[in-house]
């Protein structure tokens, strides 16, 4: 019998252990995709960001709203597994209590304790603001508000898909009455 409860702990042992790289794999994960969550809302506020770098807005001014975003992310995503773990532990309730009935034990699922919730729901959020903390370190780097050069900037501009000349001046009629003009 000692045999059997060797290899079971051996068993055990190697759970622990698969539970563990599962974990990190799956922190890896929520760090990837809030990351590219922020990076997207990124993108989608350029012009934003490029007029805000323009008026004086610091980096640090910038990545504010999303590291609280990532973090709101996170935590949201943690309270979602929280909630997975309880509908996952009520389905199993009744099957389990019936294997345990079977051998005589009296052995019960039991859901995360407050300290375990405090704990997933910190990590939760933890994993969310260093998403967002990633992202925006690499990605409010590359937006710079456009610096024109002139008089290379009066000609056409190849990289960019469309592009408006102006063309304006002023007149005056013989009377004196003056009028601007602009031609698009």
């Amino acid at each position: 019998d000692t045999e059997w409860v060797e290899r079971l702990r051996a068993l055990l042992a190697l759970s622990v252990r698969i539970v563990d790289v599962v974990t990190a794999v799956l922190g890896l994960g929520v760090v990837l995709v809030v990351g590219n969550t922020i990076r997207l809302e990124i993108l989608n506020r350029a012009a934003e960001i490029e007029v805000i770098k323009l008026v004086g807005g610091t980096d640090a001014f910038i990545r504010r709203p999303f590291l609280y975003l990532g973090l709101c992310y996170g935590f949201a995503g943690a309270v979602g597994a929280a909630l997975l773990i309880v509908a996952v532990l009520a389905l199993l309730a009744k099957p389990t209590a019936a294997v345990a009935g079977l051998y005589g034990s009296d052995f019960t699922l039991e859901g995360l304790s407050a300290a375990d919730a405090a704990i997933l729901f910190a990590g939760g959020a933890l994993l969310g603001w260093a998403g967002a903390a990633l992202a925006t370190a690499r990605h409010l780097r590359a937006i710079e508000p456009r610096r024109f050069s002139f008089p290379e900037d009066h000609g056409p501009h190849h990289g960019y898909r469309h592009e408006w000349w102006y063309f304006t001046g002023n007149l005056e009629t013989a009377e004196g009455r003056r009028f601007g003009y602009q031609l698009t």
